[in-house]
C-alpha cells in the first residue's frame, strides 16, 4: 500500500485519470492532474469524463479529455476505452462510479485509487496522511494522493488558471445570483439589485447578469437597460464567458469555481456551505458568509428561516466590492 514511508510511482507512458463527475470537485482534482502529466517519463494524461465536463479538460497542457456520453454505464465506457487503444500503462480514479468500473473493466495493468472502501476490488490503494486540526480544502484530497504517486503537485505553476485566449475587460464584473446547488444558497433578490444599481450608479460600471434562473430574471428587470443579460449554456461557453470578465460575483455553486478555472477573481457569497472546504481555488478570492450555528448543512431548501443568507448584509457585500474594485487591488 503506498504511503509517505512506501511511496508509489506511476509507471512511465501514457496516464489515464478518471475525472470526477460533480464540476467543482472536478475544478478542484485539476492541479493534482496538471501534476501527474509532469511527472518525468508519463508521456501523458488523458482524463475520462462525461461529455459536459469535456471543455473543462480543454486547453491544458499535457491533458487531452476523452469525453463520453453523460449517462453511459461502464460497459459501453469500456468499449470506448478499447477503441481508443492508446496504451495506458496506468489508470487512475478519483471516485467510485462507472468511470472506474469501466477502467476495472478494461483490464488496464495498474489500477489506482483512493484508500476508500467505496473504490472497490481491483484499484491498488493509495494511502495518504492527513493533519489533524481544521477541515483542509478539498483540493488536499488530490493534492495529497497525486503526492503519494510520486507527482509534485504543490508546484503554483499547476494552480495557473486554463488558458482559453480570452483576454478580460479591466472594469468586467458579471453578476451570478442564482446557485444550481439550491435556493437555500442564493442571496435575496432586494440585495442583489442594491448591489447592481451601487455599481451602476455610484461606479460607473454596466454588469453583465448571468442566467437562467429567477433570480437573475427578477434582478436584470430591477436593473433594466442599465446592465445586460447572458445566459451562456454549455460548459465551454459559460467558460469562455468567464475569462472574458475581471470580476465575478456570485452566489456559491458551480459558476464560481468555473471562474476561477480561467482566472476571474471571485466574490462568493456562502451560506449553507463549507466555505474552507468548498471555496473556488486561489488566494484572490474573497468569501463572504455570516456564521450561525446551523452552518454548514450543505442542504438544498432551507428548513429553517434561511438565516445563514438572510443575516448576510448588503454593506458587507459593498465594502468586498470596493476592496476588489480598488484600482491597486
Amino acid at each position: 500500500m503506498a504511503g509517505p514511508d512506501n511511496p508509489t510511482r506511476v509507471p512511465g507512458g501514457h496516464l489515464l485519470v478518471a475525472s470526477p463527475a460533480r464540476i467543482d470537485d472536478a475544478c478542484f482534482s485539476v492541479p493534482a492532474t496538471r501534476a501527474l502529466a509532469a511527472i518525468d517519463g508519463v508521456a501523458g494524461v488523458r482524463v475520462l469524463c462525461s461529455d459536459p465536463l469535456q471543455a473543462l479538460w480543454q486547453n491544458l497542457p499535457g491533458i487531452e479529455p476523452i469525453p463520453f456520453p453523460a449517462n453511459a454505464r461502464s460497459r459501453e465506457i469500456a468499449v470506448l476505452l478499447d477503441q481508443v487503444g492508446t496504451g495506458f500503462a496506468a489508470a487512475l480514479a478519483w471516485e467510485p462510479g462507472e468511470p472506474a468500473d469501466a477502467i476495472r473493466k478494461a483490464g488496464l495493468a495498474a489500477r489506482f485509487g483512493p484508500a476508500e472502501p467505496q473504490i472497490g476490488a481491483g484499484f491498488e490503494a493509495v494511502a495518504v496522511t492527513k493533519r489533524p486540526g481544521p477541515v483542509e480544502h478539498r483540493v488536499r484530497d488530490f493534492l495529497l494522493l497525486a503526492d503519494a504517486l510520486g507527482a509534485s503537485p504543490f508546484d503554483p505553476a499547476h494552480f495557473s488558471p486554463a488558458d482559453w485566449g480570452v483576454e478580460a475587460q479591466r472594469h468586467s464584473i458579471a453578476l451570478v445570483p442564482d446557485s444550481d446547488f439550491g435556493p437555500s444558497h442564493q442571496w435575496p433578490t432586494e440585495r442583489w439589485t442594491e448591489v447592481g444599481r451601487e455599481l451602476i450608479d455610484h461606479c460607473q460600471l454596466r454588469p453583465t447578469i448571468v442566467g437562467p434562473g429567477k433570480v437573475a430574471e427578477a434582478l436584470a428587470e430591477a436593473l433594466g437597460d442599465d446592465a445586460d443579460q447572458c445566459s451562456p449554456g454549455s460548459l465551454g461557453e459559460r467558460l469562455e464567458f468567464f475569462a472574458g470578465h475581471r470580476l465575478v460575483v456570485a452566489a456559491d455553486g458551480t459558476a464560481p469555481h468555473l471562474a476561477s478555472h480561467v482566472g476571474a477573481t471571485c466574490l462568493v457569497l456562502f451560506g449553507p456551505n463549507n466555505a474552507p472546504w468548498r471555496r473556488p481555488l486561489g488566494k484572490r478570492h474573497v468569501l463572504l458568509r455570516r456564521h450561525v450555528a446551523c452552518a454548514p448543512c450543505r442542504l438544498a431548501d432551507c428548513p429553517l428561516d434561511h438565516r445563514c443568507m438572510d443575516e448576510l448584509t448588503t454593506e458587507s457585500a459593498l465594502a468586498a466590492l470596493a476592496g476588489l474594485l480598488d484600482p491597486d487591488h
